[in-house]
């Protein structure tokens, strides 16, 4: 079980690395994205909320401004952390 977590985790960084989600104004990941995480991810909804909840809590994911800043954004992203390079 120790070792799907961390293989689902890996997946997570992974595409949040190749593309970061936007944050909703006040905080957080909107169902939008989270389907679009689904199924890029092949992580089924619950798990992957959870395991949302727990990267973000471990900060391996935040919200914030990639940098260099992608003239597409429009704002404040979902994305890994430094601490995720580890």
């Amino acid at each position: 079980a120790a070792i799907d977590l961390l293989r689902d985790v890996e997946v997570i960084l992974e595409t949040l690395s190749a593309t970061p989600v936007s944050e909703l104004r006040n905080g957080g990941l909107g169902v939008r994205e989270v389907k679009r995480l689904t199924k890029a991810t092949g992580i089924d909804e619950r798990r992957l909320g959870l395991l949302l909840e727990v990267t973000a809590a471990a900060v391996l994911i935040a919200p914030g401004i990639p940098e260099p800043d992608p003239s597409d954004a429009a704002g404040s992203t979902w994305a890994p952390t430094v601490a995720a390079d580890r």
